[in-house]
């Protein structure tokens, strides 16, 4: 019989699992082993949870255990060591033992994929390096996270892609635009989506009404 009112993918060996209104983790035998107890609760990335306890974030280990105090107004997953939160309105970053290691003074910021992670000023994206330093200066409408050393930019509505020295690769012209993955990117032109290379050529012409990129995002 169904338990849980709502139920996340498995990372690290553990699921979200959601009871009444709160969030706790199972195993992959579906014995809770992190009672539910949290208002929400990210997944497990480099053996962390970032959990909220009603106003404020912290994070616990994998046994449950609050290994950083919660003391943030948000949080995300940490990647690369480092985990983006937000004190007042501002966001930074700190290391996996809590110390503040990239001082909160963006708009909003995203997580570090290939040494890097987009931020935003209040109306532009840029990227910064683990250092905190603007190295991609912030001239994008929007910004995702790199993968296979290029991040999807867009600019007037339109998507495209740069490299990690934020050099335009692939001019923004799509409509919508998934990661990189196995040197292939779904696409979407007018109303159909196809594919693209690194270089962006067409390799599969627009054809599709619905692409299932569930791995990956816009």
């Amino acid at each position: 019989t169904p338990q849980f009112s709502r139920a996340g993918n498995f990372n690290e060996g553990l699921a979200r699992i959601v009871v009444g209104d709160e969030a706790g983790f199972i195993n992959e035998t579906g014995e809770i082993v992190i009672t539910p107890q949290f208002h929400i609760a990210w997944w497990f990335s480099e053996g962390l949870s970032a959990v909220s306890t009603g106003d404020k974030w912290g994070f616990i280990d994998n046994t449950g255990e609050i290994v950083i105090e919660p003391q943030f107004d948000a949080a995300w997953s940490y990647h690369e060591g480092f985990a983006p939160v937000k004190v007042g309105d501002e966001w930074g970053f700190i290391n996996t033992t809590g110390e503040m290691v990239i001082d909160p003074r963006f708009h909003f910021a995203g997580s570090f994929f290939e040494g890097l992670a987009p931020f935003n000023t209040g109306d532009m994206w840029g990227f910064i390096n683990t250092a905190g330093e603007i190295v991609i200066t912030p001239e994008f409408d929007r910004a995702n996270l790199f993968s296979d050393g290029m991040a999807s930019v867009q600019v007037d509505d339109k998507w495209g892609f740069i490299n990690t020295a934020g050099e335009v690769v692939i001019p923004p012209q799509f409509e919508r635009v998934y990661e990189f993955s196995e040197g292939l990117c779904a696409v979407l032109i007018g109303d159909k989506w196809g594919f693209i290379n690194e270089t962006g050529e067409i390799v599969i012409p627009p054809r599709y009404e619905y692409i299932d990129a569930s791995q990956g995002w816009e």
